[in-house]
């Protein structure tokens, strides 16, 4: 009997196929019968993704420099990390935090720029000018524009190596008077330590005014941007040098002349490094802040004449809670005051928000926040509308530690997060779950993303298309977080647990109606009574009530793990198993399932030997924690170790389930198992070899028998890439074959580590935690095979199909396989199971190769 496997193109799919190979009863070699040749094909065919997490015009992380406020009324800034390519953004939002949008996502390829360390300039003609420390061409940074509605992005320069150009820019340009940009870069010029440059708006005239040498008296690598004097001179400051590492102030003609250090910082009283930008002040002094240095050697606040003299240290900051290594450029309020941001000593992570009158007076720590509410990291500066408000923004931290957006009051007051930045926009990330329910909508979940970053739960059409967030877990202190079980109740209701969140962050059991309402935590694990914790596992077993495994908890001193009941209200929690460990039991529970003679059977990962050979158990138990018998011990041998994947009951009575590899065989690299009930006939079906291209390794999850009774899974390594892939397995462990190589490209996943799931029509589902279009995971289809049972030839061929009721299938051939030139013959679909599909072709080749694939 010949296999063909079809898999379903959705979204985005391939017609290349990477191989293909024939398969006969006993090998895989191409059968000749007449004329013709049945020649399936069993690797990598029309792979479906349903969905690839992610929302890119959303996604932007890691703002690192200050906003600036647009002619039109709006905020705009970049981050660097997040958008489509991780390699950050430009975003615009409304001063109110409405209408979040990224304008830009740079990818690093070809000429585009990568991670912009500064923020943007608007110039006098309305569009929007930056710089990228990384990307273009050289890999060297990039300047660029775009509008403000994120039309017409233009890269303008790319930096070289060439003469001594400049190199990797890390500040934000400033339009001068003469209508040209200015701006520095932290490597390259003459001396490899940085430069300052000039460039026309429409990129053509482009000229380094100045190499910096990093010797005594000129010092490098600027940090920070520039500004223009009253005088019509660029004000500057490098962050190190060679006296003493402790940076200087320097001011330079815009035509490259009277290059003067203005300050060279030579102790540490009067601050060092300085970070940001100068401001020039409403009277004409030049304020700026140093990273360290200053009494308490914190950072300090300065003011510098514009002719150099002058100079005084405003303020010092003290290392405690009133605030430490400013890293962000000072803005001059609407009162004339100085306002700033810096670190909250203790803990570091935390921000406040400063002012002081710019004669040193009346310094005040205006607001802080703690980096889980509003962010941690200050790295840049506020900016200030005309109504008085402040903004500004975080690196890191917020509910999905990305960084925010906030605003503030002028007095400290009406502190307000407007932005979560996430890598995902917002969107799921990570998932761990998917399956189609009784109505045909597939429902699923991700260990990552949402709001909160700690998951959510979503579903769409079968298609992938109608994608929409049922739940952002994490929305209270005591909320469920990162969800890893999801099942759908025989009333419609779905059930789930997650690895942690409740009012002692050990896991919860929740549920939640099909269109989102109704969200409930129905149990949280705690300490209390020797309770489980982290589950793993969630069943509805026959008798009505929830069943599922806790890796950690009960009542054994070791903590090894519990299986728990739960009614599906909420109540009547009751352990019936807390284990034990050791040669008479199993450890850390990882699946349990509910076999056709209602008892509980299910895999620990460890235990049911000495410590020392110990690698996990198949058990069985009656529901009410009776007859607890442990059916195989796994114990550091060809047999397996670690049974991680659920157990399954396939159609003739035996369970069948996987192990992954062991770290103490670098050559072993997991296995498919068979057992039966009373865990006689035990045999390894498959041993995998992790041999990359030829097959999988490390199969986390378990394995499900398919509409052809035959078996499928997924291995997390192994496969062309080494991201995994999906095989196929007949239960007596013949034929196996590799279906899919997970590519990581294209929008495919990879490391797939949950288990398939049976849709309608034979259709098969899974998750890839990994890859996808923006790297975070994907939900993928595909259908179980069409089989090709037989053929006759009477000058036609006439092809006899079997496969799944109502199954759309594609025959395709060809002539040749050296090289194949496949021609489709035509689509239909199966009636009832079976089907016949003749070639009236066929007469007119001596040879004829048959395969079949998605219409």
């Amino acid at each position: 009997m010949l296999a063909t496997k079809t898999i379903e193109p959705l979204k985005t799919f391939s017609h290349k196929f990477a191989a293909v190979f024939g398969r006969t009863a006993a090998r895989w070699l191409p059968v000749l019968l007449g004329c013709c040749v049945l020649f399936p094909s069993a690797a990598q065919t029309n792979y479906g993704t349903l969905r690839s997490f992610g929302f890119p015009l959303l996604s932007a992380a890691n703002p690192r420099t200050r906003l600036i406020l647009g002619s039109d009324g709006a905020l705009y800034g970049t981050t660097e990390y997040g958008g489509a390519s991780d390699a950050g953004t430009v975003f615009k939002l409304s001063t109110n935090g409405s209408g979040f949008a990224v304008l830009k996502s740079f990818t690093g390829s070809g000429s585009d720029g990568a991670r912009p360390f500064a923020g943007l300039v608007e110039s006098t003609n309305g569009r929007l000018y930056g710089t990228t420390c990384y990307g273009g061409s050289n890999g060297l940074g990039t300047v660029f524009s775009i509008n403000k509605d994120g039309s017409g992005y233009v890269v303008l320069k790319q930096f070289n190596t060439n003469g001594a150009d400049g190199q990797n820019p890390r500040s934000a340009l400033i339009e001068a008077s003469d209508g040209l940009l200015y701006g520095t870069t932290y490597w390259g010029g003459s001396s490899n330590v940085g430069t300052v440059f000039g460039l026309s708006k429409d990129g053509n005239s482009y000229s380094v005014l100045y190499s910096f040498t990093g010797l005594t008296n000129d010092d490098g690598q600027p940090c920070a941007g520039l500004v223009e004097g009253t005088n019509g001179m660029l004000f500057g400051t490098t962050s190190v040098g060679i006296t003493n590492n402790w940076g200087t102030i320097f001011a330079l003609n815009k035509n490259g002349s009277g290059y003067a250090v203005l300050k060279l910082f030579t102790n540490s009283a009067s601050g060092r490094g300085p970070h940001s930008g100068l401001m020039l002040g409403s009277d004409g002094v030049l304020y700026g802040t140093t990273r360290s240095g200053g009494s308490s050697n914190s950072g300090a606040i300065f003011a510098l004449n514009q002719n150099g003299s002058g100079y005084s240290v405003l303020y010092s900051f003290t290392g405690t809670n009133n605030g430490a290594w400013p890293f962000g450029k000072l803005l001059e309020g609407l009162d004339g005051a100085l306002y700033g941001t810096a670190y909250w000593a203790d803990p570091t992570n935390m921000i406040i928000v400063f002012r002081i009158n710019k004669n040193g007076t009346g310094y005040t720590v205006l607001t802080n926040f703690t980096a889980s509410y509003g962010g941690g990291r200050p790295e840049a500066g506020l900016v200030q509308t005309g109504d008085g408000t402040l903004y500004g923004t975080a690196y890191s931290g917020g509910p999905s530690g990305f960084g925010t957006l906030f605003e503030l009051n002028p007095d400290g007051s009406g502190l307000t997060i407007l932005q979560n930045f996430s890598p995902s926009g917002g969107d799921g990330r990570y998932p761990s779950a998917a399956f189609e329910a009784s109505d045909g909508a597939i429902y699923g979940a991700t260990s990552g993303g949402g709001s909160n970053d700690v998951g959510t739960l979503f579903k769409m059409n079968r298609d992938g298309t109608g994608y929409a967030l049922l739940q952002n877990f994490g929305g209270t202190n005591m909320d469920a977080q990162y969800p890893n079980v999801i099942l759908e109740s025989i009333n419609g209701v779905l059930y789930g647990t997650t690895d942690a969140g409740g009012s002692n962050n050990f896991g919860t059991v929740f549920t939640i109606n099909t269109n989102g309402t109704g969200y409930t935590v129905l149990y949280q694990f705690n300490t209390n009574n020797n309770d489980g914790r982290v589950p793993t596992s969630l069943i509805e077993a026959s008798d009505g009530l929830l069943y599922g495994t806790t890796y950690l908890g009960g009542s054994n001193v070791s903590s090894l793990g519990t299986i728990f009941k739960l009614k599906k209200d909420g109540t009547g929690y009751a352990e019936i198993r807390s284990f034990a460990g050791g040669t008479a039991d199993g450890s850390y529970p990882a699946s349990i399932m509910e076999g056709s003679d209602g008892v509980l059977y299910g895999t620990t990962e460890s235990g049911g030997a000495s410590s020392s050979t110990e690698s996990g158990t198949v058990f069985r138990i009656n529901k009410n924690g009776s007859g607890f018998v442990l059916l195989m011990k796994f114990q550091n041998n060809s047999a397996g170790f670690s049974p991680w994947g659920r157990l399954v009951q396939g159609s003739d009575g035996a369970l069948y389930g996987t192990t992954t590899s062991d770290p103490n065989k670098p050559t072993f690299f997991g296995t498919v198992f068979k057992i039966n009930t009373n865990g006689t006939g035990f045999t390894t079906l498959r041993q995998f070899t992790g041999t990359n291209a030829l097959d999988g390794s490390t199969p986390y999850a378990g394995v499900l028998e398919a509409a052809d009774g035959a078996l499928y899974g997924m291995t997390g390594y192994g496969g062309s890439n080494n991201l995994g892939t999906v095989f196929s397995l007949n239960k007596d462990g013949q034929h196996y074959a590799i279906l899919q190589h997970f590519t990581g490209t294209n929008g495919n996943g990879g490391h797939p580590q949950a288990s398939l799931t049976k849709g309608a029509a034979g259709a098969l589902y899974g998750t890839a935690p990994d890859a996808g279009d923006m790297g975070l995971g994907t939900v993928f289809r595909f259908f179980s095979p069409v089989v090709i049972t037989g053929i006759g030839n009477n000058g036609t061929a006439l092809l006899n199909l079997q496969g799944a009721s109502n199954q759309v299938y594609h025959v395709e051939a060809t002539a040749s396989l050296n090289p194949p030139s496949w021609q489709g013959l035509g689509s239909n679909s199966l009636s009832g199971s079976t089907a016949q599909f003749p070639d009236p072709s066929s007469a007119g080749y001596p040879m004829r190769f048959y395969r079949t694939v998605s219409p």
